[in-house]
């Protein structure tokens, strides 16, 4: 073997274990060299192989046995390696090379090697699902991201050939959401301001610039919510962020430090602190607006499906009691007969208010008194167009 290769061997050998071991099929170092010599045309001699796993499986510098149920990759290499061997049932079990030496086994046990990577085979198919069903990326981006993450395990028995036709018509079929993603991402993170241009969709479903736009913002944050990927963004001090779909933005560029409006001045640092998972829950449907307290009642009653939307929707921000008999009067019909509950939570009234037209059935706003009235005007115009 020539001093190239064995320079290379602990990378032969991480490849072969990442390409064809898992913890349910380690790899004996027989195995090892045949895949070795079958992959890449050269002949492995088994001490040089023996050596080279003995030596990654006692370094102190670069631990490799990475305890996957709590994660402690310290050194980011994203995988763990492993030396197992057979107990007398036939199982699985770590490699203890005291055993050997309390034993006075010379030879010592059969030992087995297998690659794992820090994701899961559940983990990488709950990205793959969420990816395949964000129709903003084209067929060519999703096609990349999936192989990306199958990559991370081969090994899986979720990797199964990829169809490219499974994308098909209803992808988008040009995207530039990752050059935007990318842009977006560098410029939160040296705290700087951007220019973008912003679109709706008209009835052709193309893009249209919006008006005011081109227009310089000053980006937040970066968030998923209810299946779409949002950009938060300040666009006057004066007011809330406002939420900005990724897909709906054509272009991003710096903004010229020169051009500053003063209406971007002065951001309220309280912006700095961001906790996606509160920030969704106080924004249903991620309308804007600064939140509020807010009273609905609730039919509680297994066909009106109602306790399931609200735990959807507001989470355990959502403060459930039975309702009191005085507000049973006071709110609702003398022939009420079903159960009620109160519900109390904290969050922007549009989207609370989109939340209670659409269950409009088995929920009722009682506070505060301009959201009931915003509800209200909401029924008698859709009522209206029916009349």
């Amino acid at each position: 073997m020539s001093d190239s290769s064995n320079r290379l061997t602990s990378l032969y050998i991480l490849f072969t274990l990442k390409q064809y071991s898992n913890k349910e099929h380690p790899l004996s170092i027989a195995d090892i060299i045949d895949k070795i010599n079958e992959t890449f045309k050269i002949e492995m001699h088994r001490s040089t192989i023996s050596r080279t796993l003995d030596t990654l499986c006692s370094t102190q510098d670069f631990p490799f046995n990475i305890d996957l149920t709590n994660y402690t990759d310290s050194f980011y290499f994203g995988f763990g390696f492993y030396c197992v061997v057979k107990d007398i049932t036939g199982k699985w079990k770590e490699y203890d090379p005291l055993l050997d030496i309390k034993k006075g086994n010379s030879k010592g046990q059969k030992k087995y090697y297998f690659y794992e990577s820090v994701f899961s085979d559940a983990e990488i198919i709950t990205l793959i699902d969420a990816i395949e069903t964000y129709n903003y990326f084209s067929n060519d981006n999703i096609l990349a991201l999936v192989q990306k993450l199958r990559n991370l395990r081969p090994m899986s028995k979720y990797n199964t050939p990829i169809n490219s036709r499974a994308f098909c018509s209803v992808k988008t079929q040009k995207s530039r959401i990752f050059e935007n993603i990318d842009i977006l991402n560098k410029i939160i993170q040296k705290n700087q301001f951007a220019e973008i241009t912003y679109c709706n969709y008209n009835y052709n479903q193309k893009l249209e610039i919006r008006p005011k736009y081109p227009r310089t913002i000053k980006p937040l944050h970066l968030m998923w919510s209810n299946g779409y990927y949002y950009l938060i963004a300040i666009l006057n001090s004066k007011y809330e962020p406002a939420h900005l779909r990724i897909d709906r933005i054509i272009d991003v560029n710096y903004a010229n430090p020169n051009d500053i409006p003063n209406t971007l001045k002065d951001i309220p640092k309280k912006y700095e602190f961001f906790d996606a998972s509160n920030y969704r829950l106080e924004h249903p449907v991620m309308f804007s607006g600064k939140k509020e307290a807010i009273t609905m009642l609730c039919r509680d009653t297994l066909d009106s499906g109602i306790i399931n939307a609200i735990v959807d929707t507001f989470g355990q921000l959502a403060d459930m009691r039975p309702v009191t008999e005085n507000k049973l009067k006071q709110y609702l019909p003398p022939n009420e007969t079903d159960p009620w509950i109160e519900v109390r939570i904290s969050a922007a009234p549009n989207g609370v208010a989109l939340f209670a037209t659409q269950y409009c059935r088995d929920c009722k706003i009682i506070f505060p008194s301009h959201l009931v009235e915003k509800i209200k005007n909401n029924l008698n115009a859709g009522l209206s167009l029916y009349q």
